[in-house]
C-alpha cells in the first residue's frame, strides 16, 4: 500500500508509476541473488540474440550482394531472405511503439500474448 500511495504522490505519469509497482512487488518476493540471476540471464539471452540477429542480416546481406551480382538466387537463398526481413519487420514493430507510444511497456508484451493466442507470431525468429 506505501508503494501505490508513494507513486501517486510522486505525480509521475500512470505507466511509469504502474510498471514502478509491479517491479517494486516483484523484487519485494525476491532476494538478492535471484534478482542478480535474473538479470544475469536476461542480459545473456539478449546478448545471445543480439549476435545472432547480426549473423542474420550478415547473411542477408550476402545473399542480397550475390542476387545483385548474378541476377538469381537459389531457393533456400530466397527462404532465408524472406525470414529475415519478417523477423527485421517484426523487431521494427516492436521497438517503434516503445519509443512513440505511451506506456507500450505495458501493452506490448500483452499484446504479443493475445497474438499467439491467435497463431500470430509477433516475435523474430531469433527470440
Amino acid at each position: 500500500m506505501a508503494i501505490i500511495c508513494a507513486a501517486k504522490a510522486c505525480k509521475c505519469s500512470s505507466d511509469i508509476s504502474i510498471y514502478l509497482i509491479i517491479t517494486f512487488i516483484i523484487f519485494a518476493y525476491m532476494n538478492k541473488d535471484t534478482i542478480i540471476k535474473h538479470i544475469e540471464d536476461s542480459a545473456h539471452h539478449l546478448l545471445v540474440s543480439v549476435h545472432k540477429e547480426a549473423e542474420h542480416t550478415k547473411t542477408m546481406r550476402i545473399i542480397l550482394k550475390k542476387y545483385v551480382q548474378t541476377g538469381h538466387m537459389s531457393a533456400n537463398d530466397e527462404k532465408a531472405l524472406k525470414l529475415q526481413l519478417a523477423d527485421t519487420l517484426k523487431i521494427v514493430g516492436i521497438v517503434v511503439p516503445f519509443v512513440l507510444i505511451p506506456g507500450a511497456s505495458i501493452v506490448m508484451p500483452i499484446l504479443i500474448k493475445v497474438a499467439g493466442k491467435h497463431n500470430i507470431d509477433l516475435m523474430p525468429s531469433v527470440v
